[in-house]
């Protein structure tokens, strides 16, 4: 929030930190969490892991069907892309592991 309230100052900085869209950075796992994710998983130490992790590549899915970043759906959308990748369908990052690699994983611990 200190980033926003210098960089919009005092008039417009809650608005613009509100309508933001959520960071969210890479887990061991391979799967992108949010600040709040990270405190649930590692209540003691997340904010490190956290700090130490790498922000994830968000993707969603635009309205003519493609898969987008955050900085790709910027320049698709303009002034009002804030709005619709708040709406769109979220997709894995870019950096996630594949579903199908999850799930093997996630069998294998099954048996």
């Amino acid at each position: 929030s200190e980033e926003f309230y210098r960089y919009y100052g005092i008039g417009q900085w809650m608005e613009e930190w509100i309508s933001a869209p959520i960071e969210k950075r890479l887990s061991a796992d391979r799967r992108a969490y949010t600040a709040s994710q990270f405190s649930r998983h590692w209540p003691s130490s997340w904010t490190d892991k956290f700090k130490n992790s790498l922000e994830a590549t968000q993707v969603r899915l635009a309205n003519d069907g493609k898969a987008y970043t955050m900085e790709e759906f910027r320049t698709y959308y303009d002034i009002k892309w804030q709005r619709y990748w708040a709406d769109a369908p979220e997709l894995a990052c870019k950096e996630c592991a594949p579903y199908m690699e999850l799930r093997e994983s996630s069998t294998e611990l099954l048996v």
